[in-house]
């Protein structure tokens, strides 16, 4: 994301835009790295498991029929 003139990062959307950039991709970064272990995925991203299923349903990341949720 190229640095913008100061008075367009007034208009309070700073913050979504730089998770919007970056959280989508840490996140299937973290999970290619761990084999779709989301409990491990998790872990690596300091977040809890919930919190990261929350977060690919809201970012509407599919896991497919691999899918793996942490649990043995």
């Amino acid at each position: 994301m190229a640095i913008e003139e100061p008075r367009a990062l007034d208009d309070g959307s700073l913050y979504e835009r730089i998770i919007g950039e970056v959280e989508r991709p840490l996140i299937e970064a973290m999970l290619a790295r761990h084999q779709n272990n989301q409990l491990r995925a998790a872990r690596a991203l300091g977040i809890n498991r919930n919190t990261l299923r929350k977060r690919l349903d809201t970012l509407g990341i599919e896991m497919g029929a691999d899918r793996s949720d942490g649990a043995a």
